[in-house]
């Protein structure tokens, strides 16, 4: 299959009686204990108070947790039934992540760590580009670990965006922006999800940053 067959094909997220960590949650989750599809046609946003599961369901959807009961299927095949190659060709081709740790290379420069996943230099300039938007052009070369967190949350966003996706998924990726800096860095996100043919997942604890989603969850 072709890296391009990879990118633009529609993927699926399957989950059915998924069992929550706090089961007192379950009975009015709009997710634990249900079955629903998320489609990368479309974005969604999931909100949760904090400690109610929402990095545990986010990790679970990206294939990260392994313990649970109930199913998580990927375009209808349960993620157990995945080889670790599968699962590393779907992560590497069809899903892209901004986790709430934020994951970066602390010792890399903001340029490796946004072109590290995006295995190639010939776009360079457009990310540059993008660090320019998003107001952190000025540290292009700069290590991460000289950052302060609202600019490292940045750095792993537009990482996120360079590499081939089918479904962005984010884990409070605007939590240490002010809403000034937020609005540009929405924009990029939209754009690039948009010219991506993708669809998108953000998990927040309740702010929906005036964002269009097709349908909003709540655990």
């Amino acid at each position: 299959m072709s890296e391009r067959s990879l990118v633009f094909t529609v993927m699926q997220i399957h989950i059915k009686q998924l069992n929550s960590p706090f089961i007192w949650e379950t009975d009015r989750s709009d997710i634990w204990g249900k079955e629903l599809s998320f489609c990368s046609e479309k974005s969604y946003l999931i909100t949760a108070p904090s400690g109610a599961g929402k990095s545990t369901l986010f990790n679970l959807l990206c294939g990260l947790k392994i313990s649970y009961t109930g199913v998580i299927s990927w375009d209808g095949r349960p993620i157990e039934s995945f080889s670790q190659r599968e699962v590393l060709e779907y992560r590497t081709n069809r899903m892209s992540f901004v986790f709430q740790e934020l994951e970066l290379f602390e010792n890399l420069t903001v340029q490796e760590n946004v072109q590290m996943l995006e295995n190639s230099s010939k776009n360079e300039e457009i990310y540059q580009d993008w660090a320019d938007r998003v107001g952190i052009g000025f540290h292009w070369r700069t290590t991460c670990s000289s950052l302060s967190k609202g600019q490292k949350q940045r750095v792993a966003i537009l990482r996120a965006l360079a590499k081939p996706y089918s479904f962005l998924l984010m884990d409070e990726p605007f939590s240490h922006l002010d809403y000034e800096t937020i609005e540009p860095v929405k924009s990029l996100i939209l754009e690039v999800t948009h010219q991506k043919n993708a669809g998108m997942m953000l998990f927040s604890l309740e702010e929906d940053y005036g964002m269009n989603y097709d349908a909003k969850f709540k655990l």
